[in-house]
């Protein structure tokens, strides 16, 4: 299993000017916060992705959906699977037409259309199943829980990769147009990625709630060195500020960990943790970053970066399926009680 979870889905660039200026945000899902992506002009979207790590052949996500009023006239793609390695923008594409109608491209193809999918300012869940293959090929796609298409044995390889064809990311774009307005913009929230792979989270989840927890004191371990006051206090900030507040060290081992806050919005069934890391190097030092959970007594070690970045800042993540020290289920008790953190590897 390999799965990615946001409760805002990450900003990871645009087209043209768009590039330039932030998303904006707004109420989200029934709590929190959710994003809608600008546009300066019709090709000048916004756009955020995901890339699927270890280059599976079918993948399965989820994301909620509000489309706004600019989806009206809005001709573009809601979400699709592209293979930027060989210059394919289209294994898969879904579109919005005048903001309610769904049309399902796959392999360069359209392969069905579910009328009235969506409602103008109204929350859906949309899930989709995409396998990548040139005979064996699929698409499943669901709407609050509900199968609205669902094609198997289809060819959804677009054009004639020459590396072979990969799924190489997903990504979501913004209506056209935006205004500091939510009922005219396209918002999004609570996204979640994932294989097949595993004896968990390897296919739907149906409509969820992701829960960001931020540290709220020290753990059991600070070995790093905060570049003023606590190191609780250097990580605690809900938008990122790199030099501005840090945690330092260049010694193998050494762990920070924190207290979380607890759930205040998910009180059901947990599918994982996933730790996010915000992390850099100051200099050419080869440095391993990883991150790291601690369940009652038991530690466990997620994957390992290489960093070796003096000027930029990159977010990494593990996911924890399972809680390490029940080898079972996560429940909310044993999250509201578990500490995060970091190790140099």
């Amino acid at each position: 299993m390999d799965v990615f979870m946001q409760r805002t889905p990450l900003y990871t660039g645009g087209h043209g000017p768009s590039q330039s200026s932030e998303p904006m945000v707004f109420d989200g899902w029934g709590s929190g916060k959710s994003i809608a992506l600008g546009d300066d002009s019709n090709a000048d979207r916004q756009y955020i992705g995901f890339c699927p790590k270890g280059n599976p052949t079918t993948v399965i996500w989820g994301i909620a959906v509000r489309p706004g009023f600019l989806d009206e006239a809005d001709t573009g793609f809601l979400f699709k699977v592209v293979d930027p390695c060989n210059e394919i923008d289209d294994h898969l594409e879904v579109v919005l037409r005048e903001g309610v109608h769904m049309t399902v491209e796959a392999g360069g193809n359209e392969i069905g259309t579910k009328l009235n999918a969506v409602t103008i300012n109204r929350w859906s869940y949309i899930e989709c199943k995409f396998t990548l293959d040139s005979s064996v090929g699929a698409v499943e796609i669901r709407i609050n829980g509900v199968t609205v298409l669902d094609e198997t044995n289809i060819d959804t390889i677009a054009g004639s990769p020459p590396g072979g064809a990969e799924i190489g990311a997903i990504v979501v774009r913004g209506a056209g147009g935006s205004t500091s307005d939510r009922d005219h913009n396209r918002v999004y929230d609570d996204w979640y990625v994932l294989d097949t792979t595993g004896t968990d989270n390897n296919d739907f989840l149906g409509p969820i709630k992701v829960e960001t927890l931020l540290p709220s004191a020290n753990g059991d371990s600070t070995d790093f060195t905060p570049n003023s006051s606590t190191n609780v206090s250097r990580v605690d900030e809900v938008v990122v500020d790199d030099d501005s507040s840090y945690n330092a060290s260049s010694t193998t081992t050494d762990l920070d960990l924190f207290q979380m806050d607890n759930l205040s919005i998910i009180d059901g069934t947990v599918f994982g943790v996933q730790v996010d890391v915000n992390a850099g190097s100051t200099n050419a030092t080869l440095m391993s970053m990883v991150p790291t959970i601690k369940s009652n007594t038991t530690e466990e070690a997620g994957d390992t970066y290489k960093i070796i970045d003096d000027t930029l800042y990159a977010t990494h993540y593990s996911v924890f399926d399972q809680d390490p020290n029940a080898s079972a289920a996560w429940t909310t008790t044993t999250i509201n009680a578990i500490q995060c953190g970091y190790e140099v590897g």
